[in-house]
């Protein structure tokens, strides 16, 4: 409980402390390495937090938060090919949780399939203006890509209105042009 509260705080150092402590006592708790995974995520280190959370999902393998989480944090280490199956199932699941339309959406981008990639963008739920930002632009790429130049523009200057002053935004603005 008190990790919980460390880690809620932003402390992520001193929640990792508590976490291993617990863990000495029960190295299965499922909420401790919940925790220690999340923990890992925040201090950027995707590799470690992956193999938390697939320790994990051995021991709970129906926990939708856990396939999230294993998702995220192989995207997170830019292992997308790992990172699919985890996402798409939780897309499946649950596909408004915040930002899963993004990752997905990009997964799907890079591998060509722009029509569900634009699917996985139009799905994508995100209070971070910067994750709404990345999952129109890359919807705009996905349009333009499968020949709906008109679609792509009005979602590409969507992205100038949420963060007028961006690089997001130069990089929309330049492809507009390039559209028309």
């Amino acid at each position: 409980a008190q990790a919980a509260l460390a880690y809620e705080e932003q402390r992520y150092e001193d929640a990792q402390k508590l976490i291993q402590k617990a863990l000495t006592f029960d190295p299965r708790n499922h909420r401790a390495l919940f925790y220690l995974g999340l923990v890992q995520l925040a201090r950027h280190m995707p590799e470690q937090a992956a193999g938390t959370f697939e320790t994990l999902l051995a021991l709970r393998p129906s926990d939708p938060d856990i396939t999230y989480q294993l998702g995220v944090a192989y995207f997170a280490a830019a292992n997308y090919d790992k990172a699919a199956p985890h996402l798409e199932e939780a897309f499946r699941q649950r596909p408004t949780r915040e930002n899963l339309g993004y990752y997905v959406g990009f997964v799907r981008y890079r591998r060509k399939d722009y029509s569900g990639a634009a699917d996985a963008f139009s799905a994508n739920n995100s209070t971070d203006p910067t994750m709404r930002q990345l999952a129109l632009f890359y919807k705009g790429l996905s349009l333009g890509t499968l020949g709906l130049s008109e679609e792509a523009q009005a979602e590409l200057s969507t992205v100038r209105e949420i963060q007028p002053m961006s690089p997001i935004t130069g990089a929309s603005v330049r492809i507009q042009e390039a559209l028309s």
